[in-house]
């Protein structure tokens, strides 16, 4: 309980012998929900949940409510969430979704579990098990839940639970995903949105020590992955991002370096074809960017989908630009900002299939890649 300038805990009760309040033991609670102006708490390796007596009340009695006769798959609560939807009438309605870890989902409708005519089950679904205690987010007037099998909005998975394979809408890296099952019991996965920055957010803990984000942009649905951010959870404030791990609590998103170090960074476009079908040879990419005219890149390379590697590295110097000589408000300043034409002469095998990309680091700048225009020579195909 906060009361603007102190916090101290809320004392919630359970009726005992004679109807007699005692205090309630809420270390076994792991997460929860608001749902119907209740609060909602799972019960640790259980099938049990309890929820505020009186809606409204953030403290007092507490009541108990035991799924284990109901779930059919056993296992236990891994988390809960309500969601408010509309109809096609233009209503809206609500009901409170309870997931399990054999990703048995158990929908309830109501305000009050109390009462048998205020609380009624909806329906039992079999979904793909869950990645993690906090699988699920709202997203608009959806959930997002992570599943073992991938990502997916929980209205087209229970709507279509024989279509599994094809609802999830991360189907451009579920064979990232399904690399990572060594990883599925971490401590770490959670989802989150990010629509400041038009984001959706997973963290993938890939060991104890070690994580990764599957970021997917909301606007377009393509994915990218974050790397070096070693987060346990994280959350928005204020229309900022932040994120805790080994050694605090972090804003995301935010700055020209990275806690005081450079910001390591790497692209790798498409694969292309160029136009043609045919082999070719690449001779010369010019390459547009604009940062730093003292700014060192590596320029990376693929063809026919084999192994990355390094085709060129820039080491550009600083002009030289004589004081009370060079032209005023002509000549760039050694560390200014500025559109940049690079040409550079490529050493590749032929190939019909081409990725191209670049590589870096910066420290309090920033740079954007413009364009590239590729040269290249068409021969035989290699077939």
């Amino acid at each position: 309980m906060f009361d603007g300038e102190t916090i101290q805990a809320a004392a919630f009760t359970q009726a005992g012998e004679n109807e007699e309040q005692t205090p309630l033991d809420t270390a076994p609670f792991f997460a929860g929900a608001l749902y119907k102006n209740r609060l909602f708490f799972l019960e640790r390796e259980s099938l049990r949940f309890w929820y505020t007596k009186d809606a409204g009340a953030v403290q007092g009695e507490m009541l108990a409510f035991d799924l284990a006769q109901i779930a059919r798959l056993g296992g236990h609560l891994v988390c809960a969430a309500g969601w408010t939807y509309s109809v096609a009438s233009g209503a809206q309605e609500s009901q409170i979704l309870f997931i399990t870890s054999e990703g048995e989902v158990l929908v309830y409708a109501g305000d009050n579990p109390s009462e048998i005519d205020a609380w009624t089950l909806r329906g039992l679904y079999k979904i793909p098990r869950p990645l993690g205690k906090k699988c699920v987010c709202a997203l608009g007037g959806d959930l997002v839940y992570l599943g073992e099998n991938g990502y997916y909005m929980l209205s087209q998975l229970l709507s279509a639970p024989a279509a599994q394979k094809t609802a999830a809408f991360s189907d451009a890296i579920n064979p990232t995903l399904a690399e990572l099952k060594s990883s599925f019991a971490n401590y770490g996965w959670t989802v989150r949105p990010f629509q400041s920055d038009g984001l959706l957010l997973v963290n993938v803990p890939e060991t104890g020590a070690q994580a990764v984000q599957h970021v997917m942009n909301l606007q377009t649905g393509a994915w990218s992955k974050f790397t070096g951010l070693n987060a346990l959870d994280w959350a928005e404030l204020n229309g900022k991002l932040y994120f805790c791990g080994t050694g605090g609590v972090f804003q995301a998103q935010t700055g020209q370096n990275d806690n005081g170090k450079s910001i390591n960074w790497r692209f790798m476009g498409a694969y292309s074809t160029l136009g043609t079908p045919y082999a070719k040879g690449l001779k010369e990419v010019v390459l547009f960017y604009q940062g730093r005219n003292d700014m060192k890149f590596e320029v990376n390379a693929s063809v026919d989908f084999k192994k990355e590697y390094r085709a060129y590295q820039s080491s550009p110097a600083a002009p030289q630009s004589q004081w009370d000589t060079s032209p005023w408000d002509e000549t760039p300043w050694a560390a200014e900002a500025a559109a940049v034409k690079k040409r550079i002469i490529l050493r590749l095998t032929q190939g019909t299939y081409f990725s191209l990309g670049a590589s870096g680091a910066l420290l309090n700048s920033e740079a954007n890649l413009l364009g590239y225009d590729v040269f290249f020579e068409q021969s035989k195909n290699l077939a």
